[in-house]
């Protein structure tokens, strides 16, 4: 078998110079006389091939600005009549079958010239090229997860609380039960926000920048989190899919409110101490593909997550490179809070962005971006 490169002439043009003709004779014959247009050529079969096509004796290929430049054969499509003919192209097959063409020269018969052209290319090479080539981005999107924590709060992050609470106290206040069920046909029922949705999208985008996503809470209350979960069954079901567990954090005496630094500090260390946990577990387990510092990502609507993903920064220094806090507003309507998580989602993925440099960048007014390195 001849390689490609053993027949190409060192001059591109050599091939179409008759040899051992006198410089005055060289150009009196046609400049093709010396092709052979029946030999073998190898036609490869890809799916996006189009192949309708037919140029007849009078086509002209335009080259160039004002240079025609004609072609003396017909090539004429003729796979329909062909019992060869591949009626799977079109198809992702990598030309498993073969296809037959008919290639005539002028004023031939059709019949003269007839092939059966096998692949150029065998089926293993496309698989192969193809598993290389899926392989190399998964394993950078792969590796480009790994950089990355991000921590959810729950309530009046990706829940409307607020609201919720509202609504029930306000419309339903003498049945629990009846005003649960009140709520979740006004949820369903209002196509205005469609809030289930974006909630569910915030999600999806969070798993596309981490492998490690979580939700915690300082929610007490085991009943009010099944209630989310019976309220929101799309988004309850995405997070089982996604195996985003909601985490509380440790249940222990409180403070009084009244002593408003130790109950600060109580509830910011809460969250800090689960912060530390996931972090750490993050970097033990994707130990082998981090090569640098990674990023750290929390998202709450109160200051426990802000002072507590500051401290946790300044405390680990040799695995966070940049902290953020994204920080949102509580106790907006259904509709505002819709269009509160929408505006995370573009929180997030400014901040994926490895040329973010803002120390604080305000997205609204109920949505900031605080950077901490």
């Amino acid at each position: 078998m001849n390689l490609p490169h053993d027949i190409i002439p060192s001059n591109v043009n050599e091939s179409l110079i008759p040899r051992n003709v006198d410089a005055k004779n060289r150009y009196n014959g046609h400049p093709f006389s010396s092709m052979d247009i029946s030999s073998h050529l190898s036609i490869i079969p890809f799916p996006q091939y189009n192949a309708n096509f037919l140029l007849n004796n009078d086509t002209k290929l335009k080259m160039y600005k004002n240079k025609v430049f004609g072609i003396p054969i017909d090539i004429t499509d003729l796979r329909e009549k062909s019992k060869h003919f591949n009626n799977t192209i079109g198809i992702n097959d990598n030309g498993r079958r073969n296809i037959t063409y008919q290639m005539v020269a002028k004023n031939d018969a059709p019949e003269k010239v007839k092939y059966i052209y096998q692949p150029a290319i065998p089926e293993t090479a496309f698989t192969l090229q193809l598993l290389r080539r899926n392989m190399k981005a998964t394993c950078g999107m792969y590796l480009e997860k790994c950089k990355r924590v991000i921590i959810f709060d729950l309530d009046d992050t990706l829940i409307p609380t607020n609201w919720i609470r509202s609504f029930l106290l306000t419309r339903c206040a003498v049945s629990y039960k009846q005003g649960i069920k009140e709520l979740k046909k006004e949820i369903q029922l209002n196509k205005k926000c469609n809030f289930e949705s974006v909630a569910c999208s915030v999600i999806h985008l969070a798993m596309s920048l981490s492998h490690t996503v979580f939700i915690v809470t300082n929610a007490r209350s085991d009943k009010w989190i099944e209630t989310v979960r019976w309220l929101f069954p799309r988004f309850s079901k995405l997070l089982l899919y996604c195996q985003i567990p909601i985490i509380r954090t440790e249940q222990k005496m409180e403070p009084s409110p009244f002593y408003a630094n130790e109950y600060f500090r109580f509830w910011m260390c809460a969250k800090k101490k689960k912060f530390d946990d996931i972090l750490k577990q993050h970097c033990t387990l994707y130990r082998p593909y981090i090569s640098q510092k990674i990023d750290f990502i929390s998202l709450g609507d109160t200051d426990f997550e802000e002072v507590a993903t500051y401290e946790l920064q300044l405390a680990n220094t040799g695995l966070i490179n940049r902290a953020f806090n994204v920080k949102v507003q509580a106790g907006l309507s259904l509709e505002d809070f819709t269009g509160q998580l929408k505006l995370i989602q573009v929180a997030m993925s400014i901040i994926a962005k490895g040329s973010y440099a803002y120390k604080h960048l305000a997205l609204s007014g109920s949505v900031q971006i605080k950077m901490f390195s």
